[in-house]
């Protein structure tokens, strides 16, 4: 069983806190809510279907289909040909330094 993520692949991790019947259903609602890769947070029913029939989405190495179960706890899923884009930084932490450095705008006054 190979739990490494692909090189080629975006993972999201599942965390359940019961069994559910349908992994297509979970991990739809999960890939609307996060934003790490906007191709798949948008992705159509459609478009999101077809991964599945070009086996696309895998769990632990191994290709799933839209109505595997899920278990109780973490399942990590990788999607083929897909990349993790973590957002930009927002700036807050760009500057070093603290708020009470000395200022040396006021030195030649």
């Amino acid at each position: 069983m190979n739990k490494e993520q692909p090189k080629n692949a975006f993972r999201i991790t599942l965390t359940l806190s019961s069994s559910r019947p349908r992994i297509d259903q979970v991990l739809l609602e999960e890939l609307r809510k996060q934003s790490r890769n906007l191709a798949l947070k948008n992705i159509s029913r459609t478009e999101f279907k077809e991964l599945f029939k070009k086996k696309r989405i895998r769990i632990k190495g191994q290709p799933a289909v839209p109505s595997s179960s899920l278990a109780q706890g973490i399942t990590h899923v990788d999607i083929i040909g897909f990349e993790d884009f973590t957002p930009p930084s927002t700036g807050k932490f760009q500057n070093d330094q603290k708020p009470d450095a000395k200022d040396d705008s006021n030195e030649h006054e």
